[in-house]
């Protein structure tokens, strides 16, 4: 008896889709831990800022693209959410560096 369902279709489907899931929830909890911890985060968010903004968040926005905006069994809101937050993340990481150094 199998506990968890395997999906239909070819080997990449299956894998970009098995992946989506949890890079989507990574970017969107990444994202929400960037914004309050530059709203909040006082001297801790000035060393961790580097780490966790400029290098985590746009590699796991650049894998959120590349795994769920070419899957063709996605509907069309999954697959716009998904390439909104992937953009945002990879827009952070290059735009705020930038805006960092103009202060």
């Amino acid at each position: 008896m199998m506990l968890i369902k395997r999906p239909a279709g070819d080997t990449v489907t299956v894998l970009r889709s098995t992946f989506g899931r949890p890079l989507f929830i990574g970017c969107v909890v990444l994202l929400a831990i960037v914004v309050f911890g530059s709203l909040f985060g006082g001297i801790y968010w000035r060393y961790a800022r580097s780490s966790v903004g400029y290098m985590l968040l746009p590699v796991l926005g650049f894998l959120l693209a590349a795994s769920c905006i070419p899957i063709k069994g996605l509907s069309t809101g999954p697959r716009i959410l998904g390439g909104r937050v992937a953009a945002t993340s990879l827009l952070y990481g290059v735009i705020a560096p930038i805006l960092e150094a103009a202060y």
